[in-house]
């Protein structure tokens, strides 16, 4: 678990504060927003990496379940998209990649039940399955800049992020 969150927090990087950046200013991909939640009120540049991931194991580890999902790689990609994201696209993509390789399909609510969980560990293919996240995760970045184009400025920027994580399936081989 540590090694994953502290996996994102480095692809995050540090303080940034874009204008177009629709989440405000962060401090290792944590909005300002998201850490009032859990009481920090300091200001954002002086957040340190440990609060950060304090804060990812609760908002997003925990109530994702991810200590359930066998894969590590899987637990990896649902865990950085869902802080990329939302928690329910986080989901929504490993179903959709789920159903992209099955006849017999989940529903694609978002939501982290025992249908999901046990539909993506019980994937025979699992680097299949890891791949087609990708694919779907790429797609939807491809749909954000599409449909606003304040949000282009970060594409090539989503473009590594997806490339570091599809070398872990690489490298898994």
């Amino acid at each position: 678990m540590n090694d994953i969150i502290a996996n994102t927090v480095e692809r995050e990087g540090g303080y940034v504060n874009h204008p177009d950046d629709r989440g405000g200013a962060t401090k290792h991909g944590i909005t300002q927003r998201l850490a009032r939640k859990y009481g920090y009120e300091n200001d954002m540049k002086d957040l340190a990496k440990c609060e950060a991931q304090d804060i990812y194991k609760k908002e997003f580890w925990d109530k994702l379940q991810l200590h359930k999902i066998e894969n590590k790689i899987m637990r990896e990609f649902i865990f950085d998209a869902a802080v990329n994201h939302g928690h329910s696209w986080g989901v929504r993509i490993a179903q959709r990649a789920y159903n992209a390789l099955n006849v017999q399909t989940i529903v694609e609510d978002g939501l982290i039940g025992p249908q999901t969980i046990n539909a993506l560990n019980d994937e025979e293919y699992q680097q299949d399955l890891c791949f087609w996240y990708i694919m779907v995760r790429g797609k939807l970045f491809y749909d954000i800049a599409r449909g606003n184009n304040t949000q282009k400025s970060f594409i090539r920027g989503w473009g590594n992020r997806l490339e570091k994580l599809l070398l872990k399936i690489i490298e898994e081989e």
